[in-house]
């Protein structure tokens, strides 16, 4: 199923401020076109006909920061809805992106039945190695998505 709609319009339907749809949109985490009058029109629907297995994984440094979690978690939720996809796992990890020692991230990442891991930056999926980590997935028939850039 492909929709048609105003970028506005989908930022309503998402649940996120236009901002952050223009965001997606410059990303390219949303499917669209621009038309002589400046009017950008989002064009969605399945990537392809295989079945995703959707992972979220949300991620803050320190405990004065664990109310931020939900957030990710909303707003990532927000953006696999309007896609379309069946959020199968939701990662939710206290820990900094320096260490490499994070167990439910690695399990994560050793779950090969997880085929979209969907990420608010890339900073939150590691500060260092993220385009290695990114490589290794997709050469894996395996994708990472990051939905709104620092």
């Amino acid at each position: 199923m492909v929709f048609c709609m105003k970028l506005s319009e989908y930022a309503k339907k998402v649940g996120v401020s236009y901002v952050t749809a223009w965001r997606w949109y410059k990303a390219g985490g949303i499917a669209g076109y621009q038309i002589d009058t400046g009017t950008i029109i989002i064009t969605e629907g399945q990537e392809n006909d295989k079945v995703q297995k959707v992972a979220i994984y949300a991620r803050v440094s320190s405990t004065e920061n664990r109310a931020d979690l939900d957030k990710q978690v909303k707003h990532l939720t927000n953006y696999c809805m309007a896609k379309g996809w069946q959020i199968n796992h939701i990662v939710k990890e206290l820990g900094s992106g320096k260490n490499e020692k994070r167990p439910k991230f690695l399990r994560m990442l050793a779950d090969t039945s997880i085929t979209i891991i969907i990420v608010e930056s890339k900073e939150r999926l590691a500060y260092y190695g993220f385009h290695y980590i990114k490589t290794i997935l997709n050469a894996h028939g395996r994708q990472i998505k990051v939905v709104n850039f620092p």
